[in-house]
Protein backbone atom coordinates (compact mmCIF):
# COMPACT_ATOMS: atom_id res chain seq x y z
CA UNK A 1 0.00 0.00 0.00
CA UNK A 2 1.49 3.43 -0.44
CA UNK A 3 0.30 6.72 1.04
CA UNK A 4 1.30 10.18 -0.54
CA UNK A 5 -1.22 12.71 1.44
CA UNK A 6 -2.76 12.73 4.72
CA UNK A 7 -6.82 12.93 4.73
CA UNK A 8 -8.63 15.01 7.50
CA UNK A 9 -6.47 17.23 8.53
CA UNK A 10 -7.13 20.74 6.90
CA UNK A 11 -2.99 22.26 7.88
CA UNK A 12 -2.20 19.83 4.94
CA UNK A 13 -4.39 21.27 2.39
CA UNK A 14 -3.27 25.03 2.95
CA UNK A 15 -0.30 26.05 0.19
CA UNK A 16 1.51 29.27 0.25
CA UNK A 17 3.25 31.30 -1.70
CA UNK A 18 7.10 31.97 -1.42
CA UNK A 19 7.49 35.83 -0.10
CA UNK A 20 10.16 37.56 -1.20
CA UNK A 21 9.50 40.88 0.43
CA UNK A 22 6.78 43.60 0.56
CA UNK A 23 6.33 46.68 -1.91
CA UNK A 24 4.60 49.30 0.30
CA UNK A 25 2.23 51.75 -0.79
CA UNK A 26 3.80 55.42 1.74
CA UNK A 27 6.24 55.84 4.44
CA UNK A 28 5.81 56.21 8.34
CA UNK A 29 6.39 59.67 9.69
CA UNK A 30 6.83 61.15 13.43
CA UNK A 31 4.26 63.28 14.57
CA UNK A 32 6.17 66.68 15.71
CA UNK A 33 3.43 66.67 18.72
CA UNK A 34 2.77 63.03 20.12
CA UNK A 35 6.03 61.55 19.00
CA UNK A 36 3.96 58.82 17.50
CA UNK A 37 3.99 57.38 13.77
CA UNK A 38 1.47 57.75 11.04
CA UNK A 39 1.23 56.78 7.69
CA UNK A 40 1.99 58.84 4.82
CA UNK A 41 0.98 58.06 0.90
CA UNK A 42 3.92 58.40 -1.59
CA UNK A 43 3.06 58.70 -5.41
CA UNK A 44 6.00 55.80 -5.77
CA UNK A 45 6.26 52.12 -4.40
CA UNK A 46 8.64 51.83 -1.35
CA UNK A 47 10.58 48.86 -2.27
CA UNK A 48 13.92 46.75 -1.10
CA UNK A 49 17.15 46.93 -2.01
CA UNK A 50 17.03 44.48 -5.02
CA UNK A 51 14.37 46.24 -6.57
CA UNK A 52 15.86 50.03 -6.22
CA UNK A 53 18.95 48.21 -8.19
CA UNK A 54 16.38 47.62 -11.11
CA UNK A 55 13.81 50.50 -10.75
CA UNK A 56 15.43 53.65 -8.35
CA UNK A 57 14.78 54.82 -5.59
CA UNK A 58 11.32 55.75 -6.22
CA UNK A 59 9.45 53.19 -8.90
CA UNK A 60 6.17 54.85 -10.11
CA UNK A 61 5.47 51.51 -12.04
CA UNK A 62 6.60 48.32 -11.60
CA UNK A 63 6.61 45.39 -14.26
CA UNK A 64 4.70 42.52 -12.39
CA UNK A 65 2.91 38.96 -12.85
CA UNK A 66 0.44 36.96 -11.47
CA UNK A 67 2.06 33.84 -9.67
CA UNK A 68 -1.06 31.48 -10.49
CA UNK A 69 -4.74 31.90 -11.92
CA UNK A 70 -6.31 31.08 -8.70
CA UNK A 71 -7.25 34.21 -7.39
CA UNK A 72 -7.43 33.02 -3.58
CA UNK A 73 -3.61 32.14 -3.29
CA UNK A 74 -2.77 35.84 -5.00
CA UNK A 75 -5.48 38.26 -3.38
CA UNK A 76 -6.78 38.21 0.11
CA UNK A 77 -9.57 39.75 1.22
CA UNK A 78 -10.27 39.73 5.47
CA UNK A 79 -10.99 41.30 8.35
CA UNK A 80 -7.62 42.23 10.96
CA UNK A 81 -7.55 43.78 14.14
CA UNK A 82 -3.48 44.62 15.07
CA UNK A 83 -2.27 45.19 18.35
CA UNK A 84 1.19 46.48 19.68
CA UNK A 85 4.24 46.23 17.55
CA UNK A 86 1.89 45.51 14.55
CA UNK A 87 1.02 42.04 15.94
CA UNK A 88 -2.16 40.00 14.65
CA UNK A 89 -4.69 39.93 17.38
CA UNK A 90 -7.58 38.64 14.93
CA UNK A 91 -8.61 37.90 11.65
CA UNK A 92 -11.92 36.92 9.98
CA UNK A 93 -13.77 36.85 7.06
CA UNK A 94 -17.38 37.99 8.07
CA UNK A 95 -18.02 34.66 9.08
CA UNK A 96 -15.40 32.84 10.66
CA UNK A 97 -12.53 34.15 12.55
CA UNK A 98 -9.20 33.22 13.91
CA UNK A 99 -8.63 35.18 17.46
CA UNK A 100 -5.34 35.44 19.50
CA UNK A 101 -5.87 34.11 23.31
CA UNK A 102 -3.78 35.54 25.87
CA UNK A 103 -3.00 34.28 29.27
CA UNK A 104 -1.20 36.12 32.26
CA UNK A 105 2.41 34.70 33.63
CA UNK A 106 3.35 37.07 36.34
CA UNK A 107 2.72 41.02 35.12
CA UNK A 108 2.80 39.93 31.53
CA UNK A 109 0.46 38.74 28.65
CA UNK A 110 1.78 35.92 27.23
CA UNK A 111 0.50 34.07 23.52
CA UNK A 112 -1.83 30.89 24.63
CA UNK A 113 -3.43 29.87 21.27
CA UNK A 114 -5.51 30.88 19.08
CA UNK A 115 -9.80 30.61 19.38
CA UNK A 116 -12.01 29.95 15.97
CA UNK A 117 -15.55 31.74 16.36
CA UNK A 118 -18.01 33.29 14.86
CA UNK A 119 -17.26 36.42 12.49
CA UNK A 120 -20.21 39.25 12.34
CA UNK A 121 -17.97 41.82 10.67
CA UNK A 122 -16.55 44.72 12.54
CA UNK A 123 -19.69 46.71 12.48
CA UNK A 124 -21.29 43.70 15.02
CA UNK A 125 -18.48 42.92 16.71
CA UNK A 126 -17.40 44.51 20.63
CA UNK A 127 -13.75 43.37 20.24
CA UNK A 128 -13.86 44.93 16.40
CA UNK A 129 -15.21 47.81 17.70
CA UNK A 130 -12.70 48.27 20.45
CA UNK A 131 -9.48 47.09 18.94
CA UNK A 132 -10.35 48.89 15.59
CA UNK A 133 -11.05 46.09 13.19
CA UNK A 134 -10.33 46.76 9.72
CA UNK A 135 -10.88 45.38 5.77
CA UNK A 136 -7.57 44.77 4.54
CA UNK A 137 -6.58 43.23 0.94
CA UNK A 138 -3.21 41.55 -0.38
CA UNK A 139 -1.97 41.46 -3.65
CA UNK A 140 0.91 38.98 -4.05
CA UNK A 141 2.75 39.54 -7.16
CA UNK A 142 5.78 37.88 -9.09
CA UNK A 143 8.57 40.61 -10.29
CA UNK A 144 10.15 38.40 -13.00
CA UNK A 145 12.97 40.59 -13.68
CA UNK A 146 13.94 40.56 -9.94
CA UNK A 147 13.09 37.41 -9.21
CA UNK A 148 11.22 34.46 -10.31
CA UNK A 149 11.35 32.37 -6.95
CA UNK A 150 8.45 33.73 -4.87
CA UNK A 151 5.64 36.85 -4.31
CA UNK A 152 6.43 40.20 -3.17
CA UNK A 153 3.27 41.39 -1.19
CA UNK A 154 1.11 44.95 -1.45
CA UNK A 155 -0.77 45.30 1.49
CA UNK A 156 -3.81 47.82 1.82
CA UNK A 157 -6.42 48.92 4.59
CA UNK A 158 -7.79 51.12 1.52
CA UNK A 159 -11.70 50.37 0.30
CA UNK A 160 -10.75 52.12 -3.13
CA UNK A 161 -7.54 50.25 -3.67
CA UNK A 162 -9.35 46.83 -3.35
CA UNK A 163 -11.85 47.87 -5.77
CA UNK A 164 -9.51 49.25 -8.39
CA UNK A 165 -7.29 46.12 -7.73
CA UNK A 166 -10.42 43.84 -8.22
CA UNK A 167 -11.16 46.07 -11.36
CA UNK A 168 -8.11 45.53 -12.66
CA UNK A 169 -8.06 41.53 -12.27
CA UNK A 170 -11.44 41.50 -13.90
CA UNK A 171 -10.47 43.53 -16.96
CA UNK A 172 -7.60 41.46 -17.28
CA UNK A 173 -9.38 38.35 -17.62
CA UNK A 174 -12.05 40.06 -20.03
CA UNK A 175 -9.41 40.68 -22.42
CA UNK A 176 -7.34 37.49 -21.90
Amino acid sequence: MSFNRIKNDPSRTVLRLPRLGKIRLGIKKLSAKSGKEYPVETDYFVVGKEIQALYGAEPKQLPVMLPTENEEMFLRQYYAVYGSNQRLLCQGDGEMAERRTFKTVGKEQVAAGIEHMACPGPDDCDFAKEKGCKARTDLMVILPEVSMGGVFQLSTGSTVSDIDIRSGLEMARAMV
